[in-house]
């Protein structure tokens, strides 16, 4: 997203919506699994471009950044640092002349101008919500949150129209639900509607957005628990960072910074012992070690699945995860922490639908299907 946010997020919060899928340790990022028939790679010289499954570059690394593609265009900046978008094609339908754009979401894109204002263009080119606002998020569910010049939060829809009030401190991410996160200004959370009405009152020092129907919050003492959608607090204010639920599962912290899973009933159900992990995914989780240094993985009964002796390590799609070891290398390993893939690749980007592509020591890309 274009704009940052102020207040000090949870880091598993934003795993848990940017990064489920893909590797956050390290240089690696949700550009490692992308959509469609094209994948972004980078040459020798740091330039962006695109190849196809065969390994084919289809569109030449000129691209100063890129990204993936999204609706079918992707965001791109040429030499003079401008922002524009291209087609599958690489034909550049929308001229590279702003200062900064997301990804289409929704038929729309966020840009900024050089006045460093934020407002909407569609697929066409054409500005749709002029470059008014102090900061801006992409479109979710037909909503988008904008900051006036008063640096207050509040959301417009599509046409531009303001349904919730510039009138908002701050607020925590919105992704579809009806309790939205937002700050008073007495630094007070609690939990607006999409009408901006306030559903849930403002009495806690932060909160989160609510997954499978419980969200934490940060009581006066600056301690984590749980909250469910009535505003009841279910599971006490007892832990030093607590993140969002996946899977009937939430990484807590305790008071030895050590991370570990509760249930819905708060009990400690995998022992707070690893120094990060992120949320489970298809009933795994990846963990590290006491320095950080390596990565390995647990299933949702806390079992080793393998030990912490990767690099790098990915969450699991379709049942295949991708590794790193100590030289750099990369290969794939199953759910039982078998090798199906050798450590060889000295790069491995996946499609996201259990097919892969990895770059061997003389730059070519190899389809790799397990």
């Amino acid at each position: 997203m274009v704009i940052m946010r102020s207040i000090c997020q949870f880091l598993l919060a934003v795993t848990l919506l940017i990064v489920v899928h893909g590797c956050q340790h390290g240089s690696k990022t949700s550009d490692d699994i992308q959509s469609g028939p094209l994948l972004l790679i980078q040459d020798e010289d740091d330039k962006y471009g695109y190849i196809d499954k065969t390994g084919e570059e289809v569109i030449p690394c000129q691209w100063e950044y890129a990204h993936s593609f999204s609706e079918g265009l992707a965001v791109v900046r040429d030499d003079d640092g401008c922002y524009g978008f291209i087609n599958e094609k690489g034909e550049v339908v929308i001229d590279c002349q702003w200062m900064h754009a997301n990804d289409f979401c929704e038929g729309l894109a966020c840009v900024q101008d050089d006045y460093e204002r934020y407002g909407y263009v569609n697929k066409t080119g054409n500005l749709v919500i002029p470059c008014q606002w102090y900061g801006a998020d992409d479109f979710y569910e037909g909503i988008a949150w904008v900051v006036d010049e008063n640096n207050k939060w509040g959301a417009i829809d599509k046409a531009g129209n303001i349904v919730i009030p510039c009138q908002w401190k701050d607020l925590y991410g919105y992704y579809g639900d009806e309790l939205i996160p937002v700050c008073d200004g007495n630094d007070k959370w609690g939990y607006i509607n999409r009408k901006g009405e306030v559903m849930l009152p403002f009495k806690w020092n932060l909160v989160n957005y609510f997954s499978e129907g419980l969200a934490a919050v940060v009581d006066e003492n600056d301690k984590y628990g749980y909250i469910d959608e009535t505003g009841e607090l279910v599971i006490p204010c007892q832990w030093l960072e607590a993140y969002p639920f996946r899977e009937g599962l939430a990484g807590v912290t305790n008071e030895d910074e050590k991370v570990g899973f509760i249930d819905k009933r708060g009990e400690l159900v995998i022992p707070c012992e690893w120094s990060f992990a992120e949320p489970f995914v298809d009933g795994t989780c990846v963990v590290s070690d006491i320095m950080m240094d390596n990565w390995g993985y647990i299933d949702n009964t806390g079992k080793e699945i393998t030990p912490c002796k990767w690099s790098m390590a990915c969450t699991f799609e379709n049942g295949l995860a991708r590794v790193c070891n100590d030289r750099d290398e990369w290969g794939i390993i199953d759910k039982k922490g078998h090798i199906v893939i050798p450590c060889r690749y000295d790069e491995m980007k996946s499609f996201g639908d259990g097919t892969f592509m990895g770059k061997d020591e003389d730059g070519d890309w190899h389809f790799l299907e397990p």
